[in-house]
């Protein structure tokens, strides 16, 4: 065959490429009942060519999309070390479809590893990093960097409680008057117990922890300084319950608010089911309020809450709670 066997073997190799690149695309095609988009030969070009825009959605068009220019990138990338920049995937996807992605990425560094060779995948989203930590990613393959500076700095000491609150010396009083709203608070005294635990003991008392956190609110608020993310969701959490406390008007009901409703989010709702009104105001600082104050040591969450409390509406809804 000659010359002509060089040409046959490449080929060959190009109608098996095609064939995996047809077979992938069809696994991820979700409108296949309507619209078969596969690769098809234009010239000396293999072109995949969408539905048009009203036909498809944004998710189905971003997921497919992608997963042609990631094979599309798969075949180009030739050197050791390759790096892979996706910008703003995620805006148009639903749960499935995120889960595709990260199978896409991770699979892909995988069979780079198995060549002996490495590929760093760079994500550009505005979406909190904490996202992609409890949906999709192996938290121990993501280094998050901000690319925008914020004016945050996380306090230890608040730190070193979140990281005790499961402790059983403090665990109930904890939860009920500290990481809560509760009536009694200005009756207890844990200085003891924090100092067996190496906490700061000068916040041995609700009151004096208390008057820290609306501190920081207050720089928050109006010194615009640099502020404690954590301690500013403390007071927004601290601040709403009071005030719908404050709102139920027999002693029954309010017992049950503070005893039996575990969370700022159910206590509202609870407090909505015994007729009291309340401002949507609430329910949407849940952004801030229901940030996880659960963390395994070393754990930090100050820069995304921070991120979120630099939104000017959000730090006018959260001034609105003192006005």
């Amino acid at each position: 065959m000659g010359a002509d066997f060089k040409k046959a073997c490449k080929y060959q190799y190009f109608l098996d490429k095609k064939q995996h690149y047809t077979e992938t695309i069809a696994n991820y095609n979700f409108v296949k009942d309507r619209f078969d988009i596969k690769p098809k030969v234009e010239g000396n070009s293999l072109i995949v060519n969408w539905p048009k825009a009203h036909e498809l959605s944004n998710g189905e068009r971003d997921i497919l999309t992608f997963i042609a220019l990631l094979l599309k990138t798969r075949n180009t990338f030739k050197k050791r070390d390759c790096i892979l920049v996706i910008d703003e995937i995620f805006d148009y996807m639903d749960d499935g479809n995120l889960i595709t992605f990260q199978y896409y990425i991770s699979t892909f560094i995988e069979e780079m590893k198995s060549l002996k060779r490495r590929i760093f995948p760079i994500l550009l989203t505005h979406l909190d990093p904490l996202f992609f930590n409890h949906f999709c990613f192996n938290d121990n393959k993501i280094k998050v960097c901000y690319i925008k500076d914020i004016k945050v700095k996380s306090n230890q000491n608040i730190l070193n409680i979140i990281y005790n609150r499961e402790n059983e010396i403090i665990k109930d009083v904890v939860d009920a008057n500290y990481f809560h709203f509760h009536p009694n608070s200005e009756i207890v005294d844990l200085t003891e117990e924090f100092k067996t635990l190496n906490l700061n003991s000068d916040w041995g008392t609700p009151s004096k922890f208390f008057k820290m956190v609306f501190r920081e609110v207050r720089r928050y608020l109006i010194e615009n300084d640099t502020f404690d993310p954590l301690a500013i969701c403390f007071g927004v959490r601290i601040q709403i319950e009071q005030l719908v406390y404050n709102k139920i008007t027999d002693s029954e009901n309010k017992r049950k608010f503070t005893e039996e409703n575990n969370g700022t989010k159910n206590k509202l709702h609870f407090a909505q089911s015994i007729g009291v009104r309340l401002p949507e105001t609430y329910f949407l600082l849940g952004i801030i309020y229901n940030t996880s104050l659960h963390l395994s040591q070393g754990q930090d969450i100050s820069k995304p809450l921070g991120l979120k409390l630099e939104n000017e509406t959000i730090k006018q809804m959260i001034m609105n709670l003192w006005n």
